[in-house]
Protein backbone atom coordinates (compact mmCIF):
# COMPACT_ATOMS: atom_id res chain seq x y z
CA UNK A 1 0.00 0.00 0.00
CA UNK A 2 2.70 2.27 0.81
CA UNK A 3 4.50 1.81 -2.77
CA UNK A 4 0.87 2.68 -4.48
CA UNK A 5 0.85 6.00 -2.23
CA UNK A 6 4.32 6.77 -3.51
CA UNK A 7 3.45 6.39 -6.93
CA UNK A 8 0.28 8.27 -6.87
CA UNK A 9 1.28 10.93 -4.82
CA UNK A 10 3.63 11.80 -6.98
CA UNK A 11 1.49 11.29 -10.45
CA UNK A 12 -0.47 14.00 -8.38
CA UNK A 13 2.34 16.60 -7.21
CA UNK A 14 3.82 16.80 -10.66
CA UNK A 15 0.63 18.05 -12.05
CA UNK A 16 0.20 20.41 -8.74
CA UNK A 17 3.48 22.29 -7.43
CA UNK A 18 1.41 23.09 -3.96
CA UNK A 19 1.89 19.05 -2.82
CA UNK A 20 4.72 18.52 -1.09
CA UNK A 21 5.98 15.56 0.81
CA UNK A 22 7.88 15.51 3.78
CA UNK A 23 9.26 12.34 5.88
CA UNK A 24 10.66 11.65 8.96
CA UNK A 25 14.33 10.68 8.04
CA UNK A 26 12.94 7.48 6.20
CA UNK A 27 11.08 5.94 2.83
CA UNK A 28 14.51 5.97 1.51
CA UNK A 29 13.97 3.37 -1.64
CA UNK A 30 10.28 3.44 -0.94
CA UNK A 31 10.04 7.77 -2.34
CA UNK A 32 13.75 7.84 -4.63
CA UNK A 33 11.82 8.20 -7.48
CA UNK A 34 9.80 11.08 -5.61
CA UNK A 35 12.97 12.53 -4.50
CA UNK A 36 14.69 12.77 -7.98
CA UNK A 37 11.70 13.75 -9.78
CA UNK A 38 10.39 16.05 -7.70
CA UNK A 39 13.87 17.53 -5.80
CA UNK A 40 11.76 20.94 -4.94
CA UNK A 41 8.56 19.25 -3.33
CA UNK A 42 10.38 16.51 -1.43
CA UNK A 43 12.13 17.71 2.25
CA UNK A 44 13.50 15.06 5.16
CA UNK A 45 12.98 17.25 8.02
CA UNK A 46 14.76 14.48 10.66
CA UNK A 47 13.74 12.62 13.58
CA UNK A 48 11.82 16.04 14.26
CA UNK A 49 8.16 14.63 14.59
CA UNK A 50 6.78 17.28 16.74
CA UNK A 51 8.29 20.08 14.95
CA UNK A 52 7.46 18.90 11.62
CA UNK A 53 3.75 18.83 12.62
CA UNK A 54 3.94 22.55 12.97
CA UNK A 55 6.25 22.81 9.75
CA UNK A 56 3.44 21.10 7.93
CA UNK A 57 0.66 23.60 9.44
CA UNK A 58 2.96 26.49 8.19
CA UNK A 59 3.18 25.43 4.68
CA UNK A 60 -0.33 24.46 4.24
CA UNK A 61 -1.48 28.17 6.07
CA UNK A 62 1.09 29.41 3.21
CA UNK A 63 -1.21 27.78 -0.02
CA UNK A 64 0.51 24.39 -0.06
CA UNK A 65 -0.78 20.57 0.29
CA UNK A 66 1.97 19.12 2.24
CA UNK A 67 2.13 14.97 3.53
CA UNK A 68 4.10 14.50 6.40
CA UNK A 69 5.28 11.08 6.69
CA UNK A 70 6.45 8.30 9.07
CA UNK A 71 5.97 4.84 10.72
CA UNK A 72 3.52 4.30 13.52
CA UNK A 73 3.24 6.39 16.58
CA UNK A 74 5.44 8.86 15.27
CA UNK A 75 3.59 11.20 13.24
CA UNK A 76 0.46 10.70 15.30
CA UNK A 77 0.75 10.13 19.33
CA UNK A 78 4.48 11.65 19.40
CA UNK A 79 3.09 14.79 17.71
CA UNK A 80 -0.85 15.02 19.23
CA UNK A 81 -0.39 18.35 20.73
CA UNK A 82 0.79 19.84 17.58
CA UNK A 83 -1.86 17.85 15.71
CA UNK A 84 -4.51 18.94 18.11
CA UNK A 85 -3.28 22.83 18.20
CA UNK A 86 -1.40 23.21 14.40
CA UNK A 87 -3.70 21.93 12.55
CA UNK A 88 -6.91 20.46 13.97
CA UNK A 89 -7.57 23.95 16.07
CA UNK A 90 -6.78 26.09 13.03
CA UNK A 91 -8.07 23.37 10.20
CA UNK A 92 -5.29 23.79 7.71
CA UNK A 93 -5.01 21.20 5.11
CA UNK A 94 -2.42 19.42 5.61
CA UNK A 95 -2.19 15.42 5.83
CA UNK A 96 -0.58 13.29 8.56
CA UNK A 97 0.54 9.79 7.12
CA UNK A 98 1.23 7.32 9.14
CA UNK A 99 2.59 3.83 7.50
CA UNK A 100 2.38 0.63 9.69
CA UNK A 101 -1.06 0.03 10.62
CA UNK A 102 -2.19 -2.19 13.40
CA UNK A 103 0.98 -4.68 13.99
CA UNK A 104 2.37 -4.12 10.55
CA UNK A 105 5.81 -3.42 12.60
CA UNK A 106 5.03 -6.47 14.60
CA UNK A 107 8.30 -7.53 15.61
CA UNK A 108 9.68 -3.53 16.08
CA UNK A 109 7.49 -3.99 19.44
CA UNK A 110 4.87 -1.82 21.04
CA UNK A 111 6.75 1.31 20.03
CA UNK A 112 6.06 0.54 16.55
CA UNK A 113 2.27 -1.27 17.07
CA UNK A 114 -0.05 1.27 15.36
CA UNK A 115 -3.47 0.18 17.57
CA UNK A 116 -4.29 3.41 19.60
CA UNK A 117 -4.28 6.36 16.95
CA UNK A 118 -8.04 5.87 15.22
CA UNK A 119 -9.11 6.28 18.98
CA UNK A 120 -6.85 9.61 19.79
CA UNK A 121 -7.41 11.29 16.35
CA UNK A 122 -10.89 10.88 16.27
CA UNK A 123 -11.70 13.10 18.99
CA UNK A 124 -10.25 15.53 17.46
CA UNK A 125 -11.46 17.97 13.85
CA UNK A 126 -9.43 15.70 11.38
CA UNK A 127 -10.68 13.78 8.62
CA UNK A 128 -9.46 10.21 8.84
CA UNK A 129 -8.92 7.54 6.12
CA UNK A 130 -7.66 4.14 6.27
CA UNK A 131 -7.72 2.29 2.92
CA UNK A 132 -7.79 -1.44 3.05
CA UNK A 133 -6.86 -2.58 -0.04
CA UNK A 134 -3.82 -0.73 -2.60
CA UNK A 135 -6.61 -0.07 -5.40
CA UNK A 136 -8.30 2.43 -2.77
CA UNK A 137 -5.43 5.08 -2.72
CA UNK A 138 -6.18 7.26 -5.76
CA UNK A 139 -9.67 7.81 -4.48
CA UNK A 140 -7.96 8.50 -1.27
CA UNK A 141 -5.46 11.09 -2.18
CA UNK A 142 -8.10 12.71 -4.16
CA UNK A 143 -10.40 12.85 -1.25
CA UNK A 144 -7.87 14.60 0.57
CA UNK A 145 -6.86 16.95 -2.10
CA UNK A 146 -10.42 17.92 -3.01
CA UNK A 147 -11.18 18.95 0.54
CA UNK A 148 -9.64 22.12 2.43
CA UNK A 149 -9.30 20.02 6.10
CA UNK A 150 -6.60 18.73 8.27
CA UNK A 151 -6.83 14.65 7.31
CA UNK A 152 -4.91 11.85 9.06
CA UNK A 153 -4.30 8.99 6.28
CA UNK A 154 -3.61 5.58 8.01
CA UNK A 155 -1.90 3.09 5.82
CA UNK A 156 -0.42 -0.40 5.76
CA UNK A 157 3.21 -1.32 5.58
CA UNK A 158 2.85 -3.31 2.21
CA UNK A 159 1.96 -6.37 0.56
CA UNK A 160 -2.14 -6.39 0.93
CA UNK A 161 -4.44 -7.60 -1.91
CA UNK A 162 -6.82 -6.34 -3.61
CA UNK A 163 -10.67 -7.80 -3.45
CA UNK A 164 -13.80 -7.08 -4.74
CA UNK A 165 -17.59 -8.13 -4.76
CA UNK A 166 -15.89 -11.81 -6.15
CA UNK A 167 -14.60 -11.89 -2.71
CA UNK A 168 -17.98 -10.27 -1.46
CA UNK A 169 -15.84 -6.92 -1.20
CA UNK A 170 -17.84 -3.98 -1.18
CA UNK A 171 -16.83 -0.34 -1.17
CA UNK A 172 -19.34 1.55 1.68
CA UNK A 173 -18.96 4.76 0.11
CA UNK A 174 -20.08 3.92 -3.58
CA UNK A 175 -21.37 0.37 -3.81
CA UNK A 176 -23.45 0.26 -0.44
CA UNK A 177 -26.85 -0.06 -2.80
CA UNK A 178 -25.42 -3.06 -4.59
CA UNK A 179 -24.60 -5.02 -1.65
CA UNK A 180 -26.99 -8.67 -1.58
CA UNK A 181 -28.46 -10.05 1.50
CA UNK A 182 -25.66 -12.15 3.29
CA UNK A 183 -25.99 -14.04 7.20
CA UNK A 184 -23.57 -11.65 8.27
CA UNK A 185 -21.99 -7.97 7.16
CA UNK A 186 -18.54 -7.07 8.25
CA UNK A 187 -17.58 -3.56 8.59
CA UNK A 188 -13.63 -3.28 8.18
CA UNK A 189 -10.40 -0.49 7.59
CA UNK A 190 -7.14 -0.89 7.05
CA UNK A 191 -5.26 -4.11 6.17
CA UNK A 192 -7.33 -6.12 8.45
CA UNK A 193 -9.53 -7.32 5.71
CA UNK A 194 -7.05 -9.68 4.42
CA UNK A 195 -7.68 -11.71 7.84
CA UNK A 196 -11.77 -11.07 7.06
CA UNK A 197 -11.62 -12.51 3.48
CA UNK A 198 -9.91 -15.35 4.42
CA UNK A 199 -12.20 -15.98 7.05
CA UNK A 200 -15.27 -15.41 4.84
CA UNK A 201 -14.11 -18.09 2.03
CA UNK A 202 -13.98 -20.34 5.09
CA UNK A 203 -17.93 -20.36 5.81
CA UNK A 204 -18.77 -20.11 2.53
CA UNK A 205 -17.09 -23.45 2.04
CA UNK A 206 -20.19 -24.40 4.74
CA UNK A 207 -22.65 -21.91 2.67
CA UNK A 208 -22.66 -18.95 4.63
CA UNK A 209 -22.09 -16.19 2.91
CA UNK A 210 -20.10 -13.15 4.64
CA UNK A 211 -20.29 -9.39 3.05
CA UNK A 212 -17.42 -7.06 3.58
CA UNK A 213 -17.87 -3.45 3.89
CA UNK A 214 -14.56 -1.60 3.03
CA UNK A 215 -14.63 1.78 4.72
CA UNK A 216 -11.50 3.60 3.74
CA UNK A 217 -13.70 6.93 4.20
CA UNK A 218 -14.62 7.88 7.56
CA UNK A 219 -16.68 10.82 6.71
CA UNK A 220 -18.97 9.26 4.48
CA UNK A 221 -21.30 8.02 7.29
CA UNK A 222 -24.49 10.08 6.21
CA UNK A 223 -28.12 9.72 6.60
CA UNK A 224 -28.18 7.44 3.71
CA UNK A 225 -25.74 5.07 4.83
CA UNK A 226 -26.99 5.16 8.39
CA UNK A 227 -30.07 3.76 7.75
CA UNK A 228 -28.85 1.50 5.11
CA UNK A 229 -26.71 -0.35 8.08
CA UNK A 230 -29.44 -0.21 10.80
CA UNK A 231 -31.46 -2.35 7.83
CA UNK A 232 -28.85 -5.46 7.97
CA UNK A 233 -29.52 -8.19 10.06
CA UNK A 234 -26.75 -8.58 11.19
CA UNK A 235 -23.51 -6.49 11.68
CA UNK A 236 -20.14 -6.81 13.16
CA UNK A 237 -17.12 -4.62 13.25
CA UNK A 238 -13.35 -5.75 12.75
CA UNK A 239 -10.77 -3.61 13.52
CA UNK A 240 -6.36 -3.96 14.63
CA UNK A 241 -7.27 -1.21 17.17
CA UNK A 242 -7.99 -1.28 20.53
CA UNK A 243 -11.84 -1.22 20.72
CA UNK A 244 -12.16 1.59 23.13
CA UNK A 245 -12.91 4.96 21.44
CA UNK A 246 -11.97 2.79 17.77
CA UNK A 247 -13.72 2.17 14.96
CA UNK A 248 -16.41 -0.13 16.40
CA UNK A 249 -17.36 2.68 18.84
CA UNK A 250 -17.59 4.97 16.15
CA UNK A 251 -20.10 3.15 14.04
CA UNK A 252 -22.11 2.16 17.25
CA UNK A 253 -21.89 5.87 17.91
CA UNK A 254 -23.19 6.63 14.55
CA UNK A 255 -26.41 3.71 15.02
CA UNK A 256 -27.01 4.72 18.46
CA UNK A 257 -30.85 6.48 17.01
CA UNK A 258 -31.71 3.14 15.13
CA UNK A 259 -31.09 1.13 18.07
CA UNK A 260 -28.77 -1.46 16.25
CA UNK A 261 -26.33 -3.76 18.07
CA UNK A 262 -22.74 -3.53 16.40
CA UNK A 263 -20.81 -6.86 17.60
CA UNK A 264 -17.04 -5.60 17.82
CA UNK A 265 -14.11 -7.53 16.81
CA UNK A 266 -10.88 -5.80 18.18
CA UNK A 267 -8.03 -5.23 20.87
CA UNK A 268 -10.10 -5.15 24.24
CA UNK A 269 -6.38 -4.13 25.59
CA UNK A 270 -2.72 -4.02 24.66
CA UNK A 271 -0.27 -6.61 26.62
CA UNK A 272 2.81 -4.40 25.52
CA UNK A 273 5.19 -7.69 26.54
CA UNK A 274 3.60 -9.88 23.30
CA UNK A 275 5.95 -8.84 20.74
CA UNK A 276 6.47 -11.21 17.67
CA UNK A 277 5.54 -11.33 13.30
CA UNK A 278 2.26 -10.07 12.29
CA UNK A 279 0.11 -13.19 12.18
CA UNK A 280 1.71 -14.37 15.62
CA UNK A 281 0.00 -10.92 17.02
CA UNK A 282 -2.80 -11.41 14.96
CA UNK A 283 -3.39 -14.81 16.49
CA UNK A 284 -2.14 -14.12 19.54
CA UNK A 285 -5.25 -11.51 19.89
CA UNK A 286 -7.97 -13.10 18.34
CA UNK A 287 -7.53 -11.52 14.87
CA UNK A 288 -6.15 -14.26 12.71
CA UNK A 289 -8.65 -15.64 10.17
CA UNK A 290 -9.31 -19.16 12.47
CA UNK A 291 -10.75 -17.18 15.41
CA UNK A 292 -12.23 -14.67 13.26
CA UNK A 293 -14.48 -17.83 11.81
CA UNK A 294 -15.09 -18.70 15.29
CA UNK A 295 -16.49 -15.45 16.13
CA UNK A 296 -18.49 -15.09 13.26
CA UNK A 297 -19.94 -18.52 14.14
CA UNK A 298 -21.64 -17.24 17.47
CA UNK A 299 -22.50 -14.20 16.16
CA UNK A 300 -24.41 -15.94 13.22
CA UNK A 301 -25.57 -18.46 15.78
CA UNK A 302 -26.97 -16.48 18.30
CA UNK A 303 -28.80 -14.01 16.12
Amino acid sequence: MRNEFAENLLELATKDSRILLIVGDLGYGVFDNYRNTLPFQYFNSGITEQSSVSYVAGLAKMGFRPFFYSIGNFPTLRALEQIRNDLSHMRLPATIVSVGAGFSYGTAGYSHHLVEDFSALSAFDVDIYTPTMPKEIVKTLNSILQSDRPSYLRLGKGGEENFDSRNHVYDLEDEFKSIPEARLNVLVNSSIIGEVVKAARILEEDGIRVNILSCWNMQIFDHERIQFLSSLENICVVEEHVTRGGFGSLISEKLDSTSKKVNSIGLPKIDSKIVGSSAFLRESYGLDSKSLVSKFLRMINDK
